[in-house]
């Protein structure tokens, strides 16, 4: 049984310097791209998680391991991925959110979400504050184990 032939992506064109979509093997520049994409990928990542710490939309508590990256300014339109671009958000968020009428957008670094004007007349940015309660109790209890006589937390200071 003889296999047919597959797309497999970018190959090289008879004209030097030209590519096109056909049969045949990937290019080695073709894969070292995808490599460094990977790679850039996992950091965007990995910063998004370090600063939203799961998903940005406001009241969401899910984890950065549920969660996906969003592009705030559309992907279409910039041909660009950034940290200072992105977001993350768990996947109903990431399905809903322009169906329910929320916008993003970057203020000081951080990711805000504006409410349709039928919910939010005043259209006030808002921020994700879910995850930030779990990092403050978290502190005060680290520090309250290590406290001493007097019991004090890093809240008390």
């Amino acid at each position: 049984m003889s296999q047919s032939p597959r797309l497999t992506g970018l190959v090289e064109s008879p004209v030097p310097g030209n590519r096109h979509a056909g049969f045949g093997k990937r290019s080695e520049e073709t894969e070292r791209s995808k490599d460094r994409n990977r790679a850039s990928g996992r950091l965007h990542r990995l910063a998004m998680t370090a600063r939203d710490k799961g998903c940005s939309f406001p009241g969401c508590s899910h984890a950065p391991g549920r969660c996906q990256s969003h592009h705030i300014t559309d992907y279409a339109l910039t041909r660009t991925t950034s940290v200072e671009d992105g977001t993350l958000v768990c996947g109903f968020h990431h399905r809903e959110h322009a169906k329910l009428g929320w916008t993003c957008q970057m203020i000081n670094g951080i990711p805000h979400w504006t409410a349709p004007r039928w919910l939010d007349p005043h259209q006030t940015p808002r921020r994700n504050r879910a995850h930030q309660v779990l990092v403050i109790h978290l502190a005060c209890r680290h520090s309250s184990d290590r406290a001493g006589a007097y019991g004090q937390t890093s809240l008390d200071y």
